[in-house]
């Protein structure tokens, strides 16, 4: 796994999906909490005042969604590509930590097993970023001439 597929792959999307978070979500979440406890809070407010301006132009899809897409994508691509040449059984507990956890709480949410509202669009995203990860990273895999000469 090259550092290239690393920076794009797996860091972009987290640093997408957090600076989505930071930029446009409720500052009532918890992680503004955290980020008063570190000394963060002067930064991140002037970060929110700068894009108040886009508050309007911004979807509620991709303020909502996305984010739960990104590290999907994230730790798919990751895991898929780590494992992409092991023929261990366990690799696919790796490879299905990242959808099991946006797909499956997504759905564990309809029956109130997971707190949250089940949105039909942050289980659209979660399904079409694990498929995008998935063939990134089958993708960019180095090809494997196991067995030949």
């Amino acid at each position: 796994m090259t550092l290239r597929y690393v920076s794009f792959a797996c860091l972009l999307p987290l640093v997408i999906g957090g600076a989505i978070y930071i930029l446009f979500r409720s500052d009532t979440l918890v992680m503004f909490h955290w980020f008063q406890l570190v000394g963060l809070q002067e930064p991140i407010d002037g970060l929110r005042g700068w894009s108040e301006p886009l508050q309007h132009w911004v979807p509620e899809w991709v303020r909502y969604s996305l984010p739960d897409g990104a590290w999907v994508f994230s730790c798919t691509a990751f895991f898929v590509r780590l494992w992409a040449d092991s023929q261990n059984p366990i690799r696919f507990f790796w490879m299905g930590i990242g959808p099991a956890m946006g797909i499956g709480g997504e759905l564990a949410q309809i029956p109130g097993w997971m707190p949250g509202r089940f949105d039909p669009i942050d289980l659209l995203l979660c399904i079409l970023a694990t498929a995008a990860a998935i063939g990134l990273a089958h993708g960019t895999a180095p090809a494997t001439h196991k067995g030949s000469t």
